[in-house]
């Protein structure tokens, strides 16, 4: 898929189904999918922290990317694909990736170089891995966990001044930063997804692109409608955000086990198994997520006029 950028609106971080004996339920990604575009996603983002990256083979990654891509049927995804090691070897990987049809093969911050490298370092092995790729597009994602690296917005922007970049999930979760650095994409191929739930119309203010983080894969066509209308119609842009800030407290329990228990509440067919982490969930969890379910599908039927569905 030839784009120059990405479309504007949500990138649900895909959660990934499984089966009781944790093998892949390929029938379950696709109903997944289904879910987000048919609540008005603009693209997915697989093969990230919400699809229990690490718990996934090395092959296992390129094939659920190609089964995702397949099933978006021409809507935009983008997967990761730097997963450690030499330089040489991501490349590798990278090219693998983008020969699977993602839109932008998505870089994990945290693995172009050692944890202790300075900025200049940092971008010194980014410039390596570009030449390594000729002509791949590309993302960022500033992955939470061990060794989590931010880009600054000098970072950002001088990245984003190469053309290559179209796609950069944002971690900061810092007001000043994330005002920064969206603003660092202005007039570049490279749209500033945030991943903070608190401060997503913040972000857009900023010019930002998007969301591209947990509650996506709970409610995201409210997350489109707010990327959608905040300008238009900014008072309940104002108190649209503000549930959905009190809402991600619910939606980051028990994840991603609790995500799916949610996406199975409202028709999705898939079961709560997760290689990482305990897919039970007590009665409380549940009788919490079926009041999200209440709310959001209230909130559904008030802003966009119909509730979701997968």
């Amino acid at each position: 898929m030839a784009i120059d950028t990405l479309p504007q609106g949500v990138f649900p971080t895909m959660i990934t189904p499984f089966r009781d004996d944790l093998s892949i339920d390929w029938p379950g990604v696709d109903a997944v999918v289904d879910y987000y575009l048919g609540n008005d996603a603009a693209g997915v983002f697989a093969v990230c922290g919400s699809s229990e990256l690490p718990t996934l083979s090395h092959d296992e990654r390129f094939e659920l990317a190609a089964r995702v891509v397949r099933r978006a049927g021409g809507a935009p995804v983008v997967a990761s694909a730097t997963f450690g090691g030499p330089l040489v070897r991501q490349a590798e990987d990278v090219k693998r990736m983008r020969d699977a049809g993602v839109a932008a093969v998505v870089v994990l911050t945290s693995e172009i170089a050692e944890p202790g490298a300075s900025d200049s370092q940092w971008m010194d092995r980014l410039r390596a891995l570009l030449d390594l790729t000729a002509g791949v597009p590309l993302g960022f994602y500033e992955i939470p966990g061990p060794n989590k690296r931010l880009l600054t917005p000098r970072m950002l922007r001088a990245t984003a001044e190469t053309g290559r970049f179209l796609f950069h999930k944002d971690t900061s979760c810092r007001l000043d930063l994330i005002e920064k650095k969206a603003r660092a994409t202005e007039g570049t191929a490279l749209g500033f997804y945030n991943a903070n739930a608190s401060s997503v119309l913040h972000s857009l203010r900023c010019g930002g692109a998007g969301y591209s983080g947990i509650a996506s894969n709970y409610y995201p066509r409210l997350w489109a409608w707010l990327c959608g209308n905040w300008r238009e119609e900014p008072r309940r842009a104002e108190d649209l955000q503000t549930s959905l800030a009190v809402w991600e407290r619910a939606a980051g329990s028990q994840y991603p086990a609790g995500a799916k228990a949610y996406l199975n509440m409202r028709g999705v067919p898939i079961g709560t198994a997760c290689r990482s982490g305990s897919a039970s969930l007590a009665e409380n969890d549940l009788r919490i997520l079926a009041s999200l379910v209440a709310l959001v599908e209230r909130a559904e039927g008030e802003l966009c006029g119909r509730g979701g569905s997968a």
